[in-house]
């Protein structure tokens, strides 16, 4: 912005520039022009086919429209700051403030594919509310100093999920009682994503941070 009156009024200079750098977006199954997504220094932004509206500040990080129910969504903000909204972002409020962990500048989290009163979170520990966020449980407790980076939900089998922080890799298949450590033979490279088939729980995709050729996007069927 620029002023000439010393600060009464003020001209945008910024009109036009093609210079926001999204991090995450959230689209939904229902309205296929409705998208929120998170931006650097920008906030979370939605667009609800008809332009771009700002409903949360700060660092806009992952983001998530609830399925069959577009007015229900979710902003997350830098280190784990989860807003949740009920109204299409006319208001919103914070969700996380029960987590006692900080988490990864861009912090992971879902809506269970298998029930939209259910949410997950990755901090340093795994965290599940029944709730909608209104109250959380803490899943893991591996006395870990590393953030979780990456987390992924099957939408085919109800009871498995899938993280990684900087090190390590875990699944568990009973909801997130008991883990076990998967992804030994991957280069040692961040996970920077997990995506699980839609139809099949074992397959799964992780892509990696670095410059490595060779070395960015994995498969595995088992």
């Amino acid at each position: 912005f620029r002023s000439t009156t010393a600060g009464d009024s003020w001209t945008d200079l910024s009109a036009g520039l093609n210079i926001t750098q999204f991090y995450r977006l959230g689209g939904s199954p229902d309205d296929a022009s409705l998208i929120l997504a998170g931006a650097q220094d920008n906030g979370c932004n939605l667009n609800d086919g008809s332009g771009w509206t700002h409903v949360l500040g700060a660092d806009g990080m992952e983001c998530a429209v609830t399925p069959g129910e577009p007015l229900v969504m979710y902003g997350m903000q830098q280190n784990g700051g989860l807003f949740r909204s009920d109204d299409g972002f006319a208001t919103s409020f914070n969700i996380s403030w029960p987590i006692t962990e900080e988490g990864a500048w861009v912090t992971p989290f879902a809506i269970d594919p298998n029930n939209n009163d259910v949410l997950w979170a990755g901090y340093k520990n795994i965290w599940r509310s029944n709730d909608r966020g209104q109250s959380w449980t803490q899943k893991n407790a591996f006395s870990v100093t590393r953030n979780i980076q990456a987390l992924a939900l099957a939408p085919s089998q109800a009871n498995v999920i899938y993280y990684a922080d900087d090190l390590t890799m875990r699944l568990s298949t009973d909801n997130g009682n008991s883990w076990q450590v998967i992804g030994t033979t991957l280069p040692g490279q961040v996970i920077t994503a997990i995506a699980v088939d839609p139809l099949n729980a074992q397959r799964l995709f992780v892509s990696l941070s670095g410059y490595a050729d060779g070395a960015k996007v994995f498969e595995s069927t088992d």
